[in-house]
C-alpha cells in the first residue's frame, strides 16, 4: 500500500532523535518537578515575597525552553534534515523568542501587581491605584508588541516597512 524508502541507517537515526527528545521532555519535566522545591529552599529565607514572585513567573518559560531545546537538538540530529536546516533553526530561534517574550510579559506584570499590593506605595506622589489595571494593560501590550515585531524579524518577515508605517523607523 504504501512504499517508503527507508534505510536503516534512517531508522536508527530517527530512534534516537526520538530518544533525544523524549529525554528533553522528561528533563523539562523533571525540570518542572525540582524547581518548586529548589525555589522555595532559596527563596524561604529572604524577607520580601519579590523573588519568589520572580521566580514563579520565570519557572514556567524555563520549563518550556528545556522541552523547545531538546526538541530542537532532536531535530538536528537527523542528517535527513540538513536540508532544512535553515528553517529548524529559524523557528527555534522564533520559539524561544516566544518563550522569552512570555517569560518578560510574566515578570513586568507580576512586578507591576507585586508594586500596587505593596503598603506605602499609595501615598507615593502621583501614584493611583485606580490606573494600575491601565499600566499593566499598557505593559502588556508593549512587551507583546515588541515581542511580535521580534519573532516576526527573527522568522524573515521585514518589519521595516511595518515600523515606517508606525512613524517608528
Amino acid at each position: 500500500m504504501f512504499d517508503f524508502d527507508v534505510s536503516q541507517s534512517q531508522l536508527e537515526e530517527t530512534a534516537v532523535a526520538a530518544a533525544i527528545a523524549v529525554g528533553g521532555f522528561l528533563l523539562a519535566w523533571l525540570v518542572a518537578k525540582l524547581s518548586r522545591v529548589v525555589i522555595h529552599a532559596f527563596t524561604k529565607t529572604t524577607e520580601t515575597e519579590i523573588d519568589d514572585v520572580l521566580a514563579n513567573a520565570l519557572r514556567g518559560p524555563v520549563v518550556a525552553f528545556v522541552a523547545l531545546q531538546g526538541l530542537f537538538i532532536a531535530l538536528r540530529t537527523l542528517s535527513y534534515l540538513d536540508q532544512h536546516t535553515n528553517t529548524i533553526q529559524r523557528t527555534w530561534v522564533a520559539l524561544a523568542l516566544m518563550i522569552v517574550v512570555i517569560a518578560v510579559r510574566r515578570v513586568v506584570l507580576e512586578l507591576v501587581d507585586w508594586l500596587s499590593t505593596r503598603p506605602g506605595v499609595s501615598e507615593l506622589p502621583g501614584f493611583d491605584a485606580r490606573s494600575m489595571p491601565f499600566v499593566r494593560r499598557i505593559l502588556n501590550v508593549l512587551v507583546l508588541s515588541v515581542g511580535t515585531l521580534l519573532v516576526m524579524d527573527a522568522v524573515g518577515i521585514s518589519i521595516s516597512p511595518l515600523l515606517a508605517g508606525l512613524g517608528l523607523g
